[in-house]
């Protein structure tokens, strides 16, 4: 006979417990006494918390790439509820994102820091109308323990950055540009602890500039490029620190690639993340990995610009995707990478042709860690026997792959011992759109 739920040890039901997400501890608690006391125990270990709109937490999750928030550890309450829960449930919170919260505003947003004293982490996301330099001038001084921190579209004008805290990590994006006093401000404050800095701001050249030449530790940058113009520039200046290892770029503007040779080859980078929003060339795209010779990682995003975007440039949608085979051809060439992550955003109505490419990647000697999307079932069939033929030659080939399929049937079998394979299943880009716009639909 199975074992009945209850007849578990404390501590394993406290790990149970642990994935629970937070508008369901509730519920859970109400089973019995017992659940209720172990819900309240296990709570207040956690230290993740998501205070936002559910349909502002979607958007925020697709527009942000980059955040690790799941919708788990999400809540919606108002700020006065929230500062009650803190005290009663969650005192040990050292994570928290404050997205679209109603309740908060300059006269008690510094109350956050008295009452949660180990706040390492704090994500302030469109709190507009609440939230001015004033109210942050007071929070910012009691926040000790404070090494990360995202301003993202806040009515500020930087002014409050003369009390910023020494964090390692610093994101911004805003509409706002910085004047020279709060650029200065902020890197005096930050010159020798800002490790990591993500940028995303219409006027953003001029604030990277002021960063680059004053901040000494910086390794890692995060930058959304939003003009053409500013594309070979921004890199111009990332290039002119030899201290950068890490660089993320997520390119709204339609890139070409013709200055692209005009930049210094970045000789100290290692991890490279290039995730476009609009069409580049096989051609542009090529240049611009040549300028990285000894990535050790590179991460690349090419989105495809919908059906009504290949209309408009009176090209065929069922080729909407140019070939990459000179690209493709230039990362095998790497001769220090060793994770790739190649990821075609598209509508299942388009094809990729992924397995076109195998033979190049899967001929590179350095290549260990691979991920491949978005596939659909032909590109998957095709990309499963190619693997399967190539390490069964070459058995002392080791690769772990993951895979990324918007096909309904995704079962896999992986009978090699050389291969690591996980396949996972996910939405395409269309079904993404219609299920964010309709769950925003629905709300009103």
């Amino acid at each position: 006979m199975a074992p009945n739920f209850e007849d578990l040890a404390d501590d394993v039901l406290l790990n149970i417990i642990s994935f629970v997400a937070y508008k369901d501890i509730y519920s859970l608690s109400l089973v019995s006494n017992r659940f209720r006391t172990l819900c309240k125990q296990q709570v207040k270990y956690r230290s993740l918390l998501v205070d936002s709109t559910e349909n502002g937490f979607k958007l925020t999750q697709r527009t942000y790439r980059r955040t690790v928030f799941d919708s788990n550890e999400a809540i919606n309450v108002r700020y006065e509820k929230l500062l009650d829960v803190f005290i009663t449930h969650l005192p040990n919170i050292r994570t928290l994102c404050l997205h679209e919260v109603d309740g908060i505003t300059d006269e008690n947003v510094h109350l956050i820091a008295l009452y949660l004293p180990n706040l390492s982490y704090l994500w302030l996301y469109r709190l507009y109308r609440h939230l001015t330099d004033k109210g942050l001038q007071q929070l910012f001084p009691l926040c000790r323990n404070l090494q990360k921190l995202a301003l993202h579209f806040l009515d500020i004008n930087g002014s409050c950055f003369n009390e910023i805290p020494q964090v390692k990590y610093l994101s911004i994006s805003s509409h706002w540009n910085l004047d020279t006093g709060s650029c200065l401000m902020l890197c005096n404050r930050l010159r020798n602890s800002l490790e990591r800095f993500c940028l995303d701001n219409l006027h953003g050249i001029e604030i990277l500039k002021n960063l680059l030449k004053r901040i000494t530790n910086l390794k890692a940058v995060e930058i959304t490029i939003h003009k053409s113009a500013d594309f070979v520039p921004f890199l111009k200046e990332i290039s002119s620190n030899g201290s950068i290892e890490e660089l993320s770029l997520n390119i709204i503007a339609e890139v070409n690639g013709e200055n692209v040779n005009s930049i210094a080859v970045f000789e100290n980078v290692m991890s490279v993340s290039l995730a476009f929003d609009n069409r580049i060339s096989d051609e542009d795209l090529m240049r611009i990995i040549e300028r990285f010779p000894n990535v050790k990682e590179l991460n690349l995003t090419l989105t495809d610009e919908g059906y009504y975007g290949s209309l408009y440039r009176d090209e065929d949608p069922e080729n909407i995707l140019p070939e990459y085979s000179r690209t493709i051809d230039t990362i095998k060439h790497l001769q220090c990478l060793q994770t790739l992550n190649l990821f075609f955003d598209k509508c299942n109505r388009f094809k990729t042709h992924v397995d076109r490419y195998c033979r190049s990647i899967f001929d590179s000697d350095c290549i260990q860690h691979i991920k491949f999307g978005l596939l659909d079932q032909d590109e998957l069939n095709a990309l499963l026997a190619y693997l399967n033929d190539t390490l069964t030659q070459h058995p002392e080939r080791q690769l772990q792959i993951e895979l990324y399929t918007f096909a309904k049937e995704s079962n896999v079998v992986c009978d090699l011992s050389n291969l690591k394979l996980k396949v996972f299943r996910q939405q395409d880009k269309e079904e993404r759109e219609m299920n964010l716009y309709s769950s925003s639909n629905n709300k009103y």
